[in-house]
């Protein structure tokens, strides 16, 4: 009989230790992968990145539909007297060589790694919507995150509802904004040469979110650079 008694506590164990659904196990923090993948781009392409680009077809300027972005990798470079306004870079969207617009109104302009041999970045000719995005897991001890942006917008002005960079934090599932981290408005400066930023995301730690770029260009051209995307 007492057999019988500890056989049954035996399986009366395994079966409460097996009991818990998949959903609620616990993953080992060495089983995942923390912060960003090729946040620096040093792989000299977008690896790790998802790219999206949408042309806009202005009802006041119906032909400018036909305008594109161009996502780029770039190493230093400094463009002086441009008498074109157009330079050739490579778009790793499209995988195509092609033209974007740079003037020097304000004086040379500077492609300028932060970290590393390379800096990510966005040239547009008007009417396109895009954005670039990865989806991380934040470290659990990590209160911040930081990135390094720049931008030269040949319009003067960010012009509401037609110009805008913005930077999100986003619920992967359901695109639900949890965060904002970096907004251009009617008031931002529209010439900025590389600048470090931070963002306080400690309330996120520990939690996969989407880190996006929205690049919302419908005047005008613009070139957005950025680079050194990291957790601290």
């Amino acid at each position: 009989m007492n057999n019988v008694i500890k056989l049954l506590a035996i399986t009366l164990v395994v079966v409460s230790c097996n009991s818990d659904s998949a959903d609620n196990q616990v993953i080992p923090e060495s089983d995942v992968t923390f912060g960003f993948t090729n946040g620096s781009f040093e792989t000299g392409d977008f690896s790790g990145w998802e790219l999206t680009e949408e042309r806009v077809i202005r009802e006041d300027r119906p032909n400018l539909g036909i305008y594109v972005g161009s996502w780029f990798i770039e190493p230093k470079v400094v463009f002086t007297d441009l008498r074109d306004d157009l330079i050739w870079v490579f778009d790793h969207l499209d995988q195509v060589d092609t033209t974007i617009c740079v003037r020097d109104f304000f004086g040379p302009v500077e492609f300028k790694p932060t970290d590393g041999d390379y800096v990510g970045g966005y040239g547009v000719m008007e009417s396109v919507k895009s954005t670039i995005y990865q989806e991380v897991v934040i470290p659990n001890n990590a209160t911040a995150l930081k990135w390094d942006l720049a931008y030269h917008n040949y319009a003067f002005e960010f012009v509401p509802d037609r110009q805008s960079i913005k930077i999100s934090l986003l619920e992967p599932e359901t695109n639900e904004v949890l965060q904002t981290a970096f907004e251009t408005d009617k008031d931002t400066h529209y010439d900025l040469d590389i600048t470090a930023f931070s963002a306080n995301i400690q309330e996120f730690a520990g939690r996969k979110v989407r880190v996006i770029i929205n690049i919302d260009i419908e005047f005008d051209c613009m070139v957005v650079l950025f680079d050194n995307f990291k957790f601290e």
